[in-house]
């Protein structure tokens, strides 16, 4: 089984990717909301990926029901992001036909990213339905400790405030990358 953990930050930024998530046609990532899995996508993914959403899958599913096929610009697309399906855990017959849409491409060697979607929105039918050897999973986490600190050191920086807000910053609970910069919105704002 091919698994790598990460924060957002470890690879968002200029170093390469790990050799899985460049090797594997297939990847899901999954993460607690507003850990960077959108971020992280576009960074796999690069320019030009064809994005849907829940709503724009739905459309999708339904034309390729009419139709017996999924539209082109999926099958042929070089870079595919899903980004949160719903409803997989109900509706063997999505799971069945995503399945074999993911499995054209990965065999045509084009990348698809599957993301995580809200809770009780599970991407784990899909997974299941697909060889391990194709797809690689990801588990995006918040970092711990001077990590958090880091990305408050940054986040000050980028706002032109003082340093010392940091520690304020990577006490906070629960933790997470948009409350601290919430809160330095609002310290820089002066409230």
């Amino acid at each position: 089984m091919a698994l790598v953990t990460a924060t957002s930050a470890e690879l968002i930024g200029e170093r390469p990717l790990p050799r899985l998530l460049r090797a594997r046609p297939l990847l899901f990532i999954f993460g607690p909301p507003g850990c960077g899995k959108s971020l992280v996508a576009a960074r796999v993914c690069g320019e030009g990926a064809v994005e849907l959403d829940a709503a724009a899958l739905s459309r999708a599913a339904a034309v390729a029901v009419r139709n017996r096929c999924w539209p082109a610009e999926l099958e042929g697309v070089a870079q595919l992001v899903i980004d949160g399906p719903t409803g997989l855990p109900g509706r063997p017959g999505l799971v069945r036909a995503l399945g074999e849409l993911l499995l054209r491409r990965a065999e045509a060697g084009l990348r698809t990213v599957v993301i995580e979607g809200a809770a009780g929105q599970s991407v784990l039918p899909l997974m299941e339905a697909l060889s391990p050897a194709l797809r690689c999973t990801l588990v995006l986490r918040f970092p711990e400790g001077r990590g958090r600190r880091r990305f408050a050191l940054s986040a000050c920086a980028d706002r032109g405030l003082p340093p010392e807000l940091a520690r304020r910053c990577a006490e906070l609970h629960p933790w997470s990358y948009s409350a601290v910069l919430s809160l330095l919105d609002r310290a820089a704002a002066g409230d």
